[in-house]
């Protein structure tokens, strides 16, 4: 067999070309979530969030075939560097090559660690999955496959942050009554909290409420880089035609948002890929309503401590009277959001970032 020969490219066509193919390569229809188009306008440096960041991508070959993938990206800044797109056959020689090359990248500009997998951004996509591997990928997953966390901790990376999706099965049309989350939900009313749903008038008020709280609440996360509000609305343009109303919700306290969450059915991987005519009437089926439900982004600013829980109780309702399934998604572990609902948590998938420290003497190359 040829041995494996890593590349190093900026945006040569050819290379952009083999770089898009490979996920093809390696999923089928049913797990594929690559965004094609996004990748491509990272790649060549035309992506609305590209002025922020700077990319190398590195391919490897076997022979003329591409066996494996990833981006460095760089931050003006900011010593590390991070590890992303990444794709792989499962060889261990293929991904050795592949994770020497970037080190060298990283070391030569003079970056004293590499976290990952990151994908370009935080706002874009981050984490690796670490097991329930037999399930589709629910929407806004960050899927991979089964051993590509062996690689990572082969290559010398360690986990440096946990997250959590829960799963959490059908609501019963009447649950138990006196959960702590309902009456969580009943204290904050009688304070006088109210609870808002937006529509299409008044979503870009809503977009608003959520960057500013966005970007104060998310600054601690590791890996966040804050963008401004324009980026933020352009890029988050296209979940105006997929939301739920119903699965968003600000909280207002004496006529200041203090809190939100936003959740959109579970499409899993159909956005991914060429939609033809069959797939935008799933799509449009799935928006009316959807067996499961995903919340992505939930946060309470200071001083509303509780609200979370109280949110989750709106979750619930929803859940219910949809008769569907959840899922609230990526959670930080360490956070109490990890634990709301516990007693109805059907399952769990778990997901890492990882880092690997660069050596004084890659650094000097």
């Amino acid at each position: 067999m040829p041995a494996f020969e890593a590349v190093i490219f900026g945006r040569e066509e050819k290379y952009i070309r083999d770089f898009l193919l490979l996920p093809k390569r390696l999923y089928d229809r049913r797990t594929c979530v690559q965004n094609e188009r996004e990748e491509d306008q990272i790649l060549r440096g035309t992506h609305i969030l590209s002025k922020y960041f700077e990319v190398k991508g590195v391919l490897v070959y076997q022979g003329p075939d591409v066996a494996a993938r990833c981006l460095i990206t760089f931050y003006p800044d900011d010593q590390t560097a991070y590890i992303g797109f990444f794709e792989c056959i499962p060889d261990s020689e293929c991904a050795d090559t592949l994770f020497r090359a970037s080190k060298d990248i990283a070391g030569s500009g003079n970056r004293n660690r590499i976290v990952g997998p990151v994908n370009a951004s935080f706002w874009i996509g981050y984490r690796l999955k670490t097991n329930g591997f037999d399930r589709r990928p629910y929407f806004g997953e960050p899927y991979n496959l089964s051993y590509y966390p062996d690689l990572f901790t082969n290559a010398g990376y360690a986990v440096t942050d946990h997250y959590t999706s829960n799963r959490i099965g059908r609501i019963a049309l009447f649950p138990p009554r006196n959960r702590k989350s309902a009456v969580r939900y009943r204290e904050f009313l009688r304070k006088g909290y109210t609870f808002v749903s937006p529509d299409s008038k008044t979503l870009d008020a809503f977009m608003h409420e959520i960057y500013r709280m966005i970007s104060g609440l998310y600054s601690s996360f590791p890996i966040y880089k804050g963008i401004t509000e324009e980026d933020f609305a352009a890029h988050f343009a296209g979940f105006r035609k997929i939301l739920d109303y119903g699965c968003v919700k600000l909280v207002y306290f004496r006529g200041e948002a203090v809190g939100f969450t936003v959740g959109v059915p579970d499409y899993r991987n159909l956005l991914c890929g060429k939609i033809g005519i069959g797939t935008v009437i799933r799509l449009v089926l799935m928006k009316i309503r959807s067996g499961s439900y995903v919340s992505l982004y939930m946060g309470v600013m200071p001083g509303h401590e509780g609200l979370g829980l109280a949110m989750s109780e709106i979750l619930l309702q929803f859940l219910r009277r949809r008769r569907s399934a959840g899922i609230p998604a990526l959670i930080h572990d360490g956070k109490a959001t990890k634990n709301y609902q516990n007693k109805i948590i059907a399952d769990r998938n778990t997901y890492g970032l990882f880092a690997c420290e660069i050596k004084e003497k890659e650094n000097a190359k």
